[in-house]
């Protein structure tokens, strides 16, 4: 089996919908509105991938994982968005979704895995992960590949309908890792 962790390709848009649409639908429904749920289609999700993948450029960028040429998943990451006290030098993973009919095949891991490590290699001590915090699948998976939960919430909204999201987070570098152990700094 041929995987692959690319860029995408503004060609890969039509398979970005679906795979969008299909594991919100399967992940979300009972925890986000269904009237929410039901306006995410593949034919609307399609353009709104487009102008993104045209837009799309190195601080925020769409990755996908392909089996034998074929797109399995996808992360969109980049610069830590609103969480001051980690903007500069961390990372985050917007998204990270595969394709409904292709869970457990180890395509989540491959995408986060090579994620973390784009990250990392475009110069991130930190990365973070903000969950829905019902979603107990991706909770279990993200602690499972080295994720910690650190008591950060917010709320968003959908449809009017308040949900709770978490953030996970893990060190890229062993240092800030030993220094947020020690609650203290490392100097010379």
């Amino acid at each position: 089996m041929a995987r692959e962790f690319r860029p995408a390709r503004a060609t890969d848009n039509r398979a970005l919908a679906e795979i969008h649409a299909s594991s919100w639908w399967q992940t979300y429904r009972g925890v986000l509105p269904n009237e929410y749920l039901d306006g995410l289609r593949p034919d609307r999700l399609e353009d709104h991938w487009q102008r993104r993948l045209r837009r799309d450029h190195v601080p925020r960028s769409t990755w996908v994982v392909t089996d034998n040429g074929c797109l399995t998943g996808f992360s969109v990451i980049g610069d830590c968005r609103a969480d001051a006290e980690l903007v500069g030098f961390s990372g985050e993973v917007y998204m990270l979704y595969v394709h409904s009919e292709r869970l457990g095949e180890g395509f989540g891991w491959l995408l986060l895995e090579a994620s973390v490590a784009e990250l990392e290699r475009r110069g991130h001590y930190w990365c973070v992960i903000w969950v829905v915090k019902a979603n107990r699948n991706a909770r279990s998976f993200y602690s499972h590949l080295g994720f910690r939960g650190d008591n950060a919430s917010r709320w968003d909204e959908f449809c009017g309908r308040r949900v709770a999201v978490v953030r996970y987070a893990k060190p890229l570098n062993v240092a800030v890792e030993l220094a947020h152990l020690l609650q203290s700094p490392i100097t010379d």
